[in-house]
């Protein structure tokens, strides 16, 4: 037990390490944002130009894609929520994500989720229509 306790206590040291060098993001946006869509893959590409539209609008929307998923980019999405910035998770699946997203918020600032499933791919339009709804417009 003493050796297995080392061992983990060592991986842990590890994972501490991991956290702090190796978390990567994009940011698109963000400070002057009303709300953050959360994006990765292609989700993220679909959002970029849901943000782009949303410009043209007039309408202050912002990106934030992680990179990696692990570890997950809490602190910086923490510190947004901290801004009061709202967080909108897009996603290809029913919510994986946006769980992380909520644990990162911590209940700071609201965190909504728009997906689709099955290989379905949302569209530019579908995810700027959830924003616009989102922030009233």
């Amino acid at each position: 037990p003493e050796s297995l306790e080392k061992q983990i206590n060592a991986r842990f040291e590890r994972y501490d390490q991991i956290r702090k060098q190796e978390v990567r993001f994009e940011e698109v946006d963000v400070e002057a944002a009303d709300l953050i869509l959360v994006a990765y893959g292609p989700s993220s590409r679909v959002s970029l130009g849901a943000v782009q539209q949303a410009k043209a609008r007039g309408i202050k929307l912002g990106l934030f894609r992680p990179i990696t998923l692990w570890p997950f980019p809490s602190e910086r999405i923490a510190a947004l929520a901290a801004k009061g910035k709202r967080f909108l998770a897009v996603e290809m699946s029913k919510g994986q994500m946006v769980e992380d997203v909520r644990l990162a918020v911590n209940g700071k600032t609201d965190v909504s989720f728009f997906g689709r499933c099955g290989g379905m791919v949302p569209s530019e339009e579908e995810v700027l229509a959830e924003a616009s709804r989102l922030l009233g417009r």
